[in-house]
């Protein structure tokens, strides 16, 4: 039986505020605790070739503020200036280049896995899976409490 490690990956689709889908790494025939060795060493590697590089900047707003065009005519217009700061990592998207890179020279595929509706787990208990055969449309992930997320395979309840 061939088995894919699957790890949950940085990375989680939202749409409208809601997660629709959960994130992976998957390899033929690697179980999960070879897959989190993979992701720490890549993710080590990107930190130390692009580490944490935080650049400020400051800058000014401001704008005319036009009194008969809000709902609340008790404000006269006026011309007012701020201030604002913007933080930017400039080495943030690289190092997460350089993760998906690593990841994939090892082998590994970046798999999206649906998250499993009512209808489908219809108030059944499933196993959660720590690897899979291959990953297909029985395979989908299940909320847990909190933001994470486990898989389990439909064909197989309890």
């Amino acid at each position: 039986m061939r088995e894919f490690g699957i790890f949950f990956a940085c990375s989680l689709a939202l749409t409208s505020c809601s997660v629709r889908s959960y994130s992976a790494y998957v390899k033929t025939g690697t179980k999960v605790d070879v897959v989190n060795y993979d992701i720490n060493s890549c993710n080590a590697e990107a930190n130390k070739l692009f580490p944490v590089a935080i650049f400020t900047q400051s800058h000014l707003s401001g704008g005319y503020r036009n009194a008969s065009s809000y709902s609340d005519r008790n404000y006269p217009e006026y011309w007012g200036l701020g201030t604002g700061i913007s933080v930017t990592d400039v080495n943030s998207a690289m190092r997460e280049e350089h993760r998906k890179h690593c990841m994939n020279r090892l082998g590994y595929t970046l798999y999206s896995f649906q998250i499993c509706t009512k209808e489908q787990t219809a108030g059944r208990s499933f196993t959660l899976l720590v690897s899979s055969q291959n990953p297909s449309p029985n395979i989908c992930a299940l909320k847990q409490d909190g933001d994470s997320s486990a898989l389990i395979d439909l064909t197989n309840p309890l």
